[in-house]
């Protein structure tokens, strides 16, 4: 399975960034590991929008 390394912002109702985070995923696809980085980026207090970008495409065995 390759690993996506995904940035994920989260914003508030008022469209100010909260913050951001690089996630590595393991996934099958990449629609599951943009799925994955953006739940683990929702669970900040606040969040209503997450924005998701590929940073990189590993296929480390």
């Amino acid at each position: 399975m390759p690993f996506y390394a995904i940035e994920a912002v989260a914003y508030d109702k008022d469209g100010r960034r909260l913050n951001g985070n690089t996630h590595n995923i393991e996934a099958d696809n990449q629609r599951d590991a943009i799925e994955i980085a953006k739940s683990r980026q929702k669970s900040q207090v606040g969040t209503v929008r997450v924005e998701t970008k590929i940073l990189r495409v590993s296929d480390r065995k």
